[in-house]
């Protein structure tokens, strides 16, 4: 007998295709005289005596091994190289069938069923020609029906009758919800439509309660954020301006008390930061220190002094009263020091003028 090895059909089988890859291998081994082997029609012989097994059985039983194997052959060669292993080590043509009608031939594969519906609602004919477009309808039609055959027994109808509101009711969902979507289709029975609408508002139940949630921890880390910055720029202010009802107990000092005290804690005192900021702390003290240097120098105008006319552009040195220079002098050089504290960190309303 020749033995010929090569595909029975032209699409092979993968995780989605059973049921038309299932009726293509159908038609070739019956078309073979092969299709009992799948079905169980054509079984192997048995001897009449297990002990004393005659030439003609034993030749029976070779012929129907060969013509066995060579179908179980055929249809490894039809399914996708990744998926035939798992058929591999199957015993008889029959075992392998059974074997793959089990893993992919689910009739209740309500998820597969619903997608074949979803394609033939939302199929439109687009920029296929009119042939192409009946001819993928009809097939998608075919093989909705190898799913759902047709019957006229009255609690399969009722049945099937609940189902499609299910899949009507799921399709209409955004994408949002395909984790329940998903949960519901690979249910081993389909849940009623009435369990399926309590499943989704159950869903929706939880989004809410988890959005309520997620602003209240939202709102609490904000507010602790906003108390935190509050307090610690309430406490820069406090030790900057300072309380001048309080005491220092260590440095005698008023204007802070010891916890808050530069003294035993240097860390405290506030820093300058940013170029920009010392740069004009910077001018602002040149800007002091030469208004100082030209009080000390007593430059001003004579005529202002004496009421005789002044010429113009005409300046003259005049030595003011020592307790006016002084007096200049001294609110000069406090100015000139709070600028410089307040550069260094060293004063302000906290620490008095005798700390320098």
């Amino acid at each position: 007998m020749s033995i010929e090895i090569s595909k029975l059909t032209s699409e092979l089988l993968n995780e989605k295709n059973y049921m038309s890859w299932a009726k293509s291998v159908t038609f070739a081994l019956s078309g073979r005289g092969k299709l009992g082997h799948v079905t169980g029609s054509k079984e192997k012989p048995v001897p009449a005596k297990s002990s004393d097994i005659t030439d003609e059985e034993k030749q029976k039983m070779e012929e129907w091994q060969m013509a066995d194997h060579c179908v179980m052959s055929w249809i490894l060669a039809s399914i996708e190289p990744r998926l035939s292993k798992m058929f591999l080590y199957t015993k008889t043509a029959k075992e392998m069938w059974q074997k793959i009608e089990g893993v992919y031939g689910q009739r209740n594969n309500y998820c597969y069923i619903y997608q074949l519906k979803q394609e033939i609602y939302h199929a439109t004919k687009g920029t296929k020609n009119h042939t192409e477009y009946l001819v993928e309808l009809t097939a998608k039609f075919d093989e909705l029906e190898e799913y759902l055959p047709p019957t006229s027994d009255p609690l399969e109808l009722e049945r099937r009758q609940e189902h499609e509101k299910v899949y009507l009711y799921l399709g209409g969902l955004d994408s949002s919800y395909d984790a329940v979507r998903s949960q519901i289709l690979l249910s081993p029975e389909l849940p009623s439509f009435s369990a399926v609408v309590a499943m989704v508002q159950r869903e929706d139940s939880r989004r809410t309660a988890m959005n309520k949630e997620s602003q209240e921890q939202r709102h609490a880390v904000e507010s602790q954020a906003f108390a935190a910055t509050s307090s610690t720029s309430n406490s820069d202010r406090g030790r900057n301006k300072g309380n001048m009802d309080e005491k220092c107990t260590h440095c005698k000092k008023n204007g802070h008390t010891i916890d808050r005290c530069w003294v035993l804690h240097p860390h405290l005192k506030p820093k300058w930061r940013g170029e920009r900021g010392n740069q004009g702390q910077w001018e602002a003290t040149k800007k002091m220190g030469k208004t100082l240097d030209q009080e000390k120098r007593g430059l001003c105008v004579r005529g202002e002094e004496d009421g005789e006319a002044a010429e113009p552009n005409k300046t003259t040195r005049v030595e003011p009263t020592e307790a006016f220079r002084l007096d200049r002098i001294e609110t000069q050089i406090t100015q000139l020091a709070s600028l410089l504290g307040q550069k260094l960190g060293q004063t302000g309303l906290s620490h008095q003028r005798e700390d320098w």
